[in-house]
């Protein structure tokens, strides 16, 4: 594996203190339409704690530099079998994902993948 991660990061201190997530639905913002004919796409409208979350993984920079090519590796095991390198990796793609496409944090919140991928830093 190739995980990077910031160098001052003491990993397995700093995963202890990420709020955990419990499975969830989340509420669309419904598409509009503005008075120049433009339509604007709907997007997820994120609770605090979800906010919170994503806030607090960057600032205890748990972010996995080479996420994409980690994700390639161990995309096909169950979640309940990776390790915390491997963990917050995963976390990382889900996170980073929602810049290219709104929703892609919902769609793992509702399915219960973050609520497991939490349940493996504990």
């Amino acid at each position: 594996m190739n995980f990077k991660f910031d160098e001052d990061t003491n990993i397995e201190e700093n995963t202890k203190k990420l709020p955990k997530l419990k499975s969830r639905k989340v509420e669309w913002q419904k598409p509009r339409q503005g008075s120049d004919n433009v339509i604007e796409l709907g997007y997820p409208l994120y609770d605090k704690e979800v906010e919170n979350w994503i806030h607090e993984f960057y600032r205890l920079k748990l972010s996995d530099f080479n996420y994409l090519e980690n994700y390639e590796i161990y995309k096909h095991k169950e979640l309940e079998e990776l390790s915390l390198e491997e963990t917050l990796s995963y976390i990382t793609f889900i996170i980073r994902g929602e810049r290219f496409c709104d929703g892609h944090i919902a769609a793992a919140l509702e399915d219960g993948t973050i609520e497991k991928l939490c349940n493996n830093l504990s």
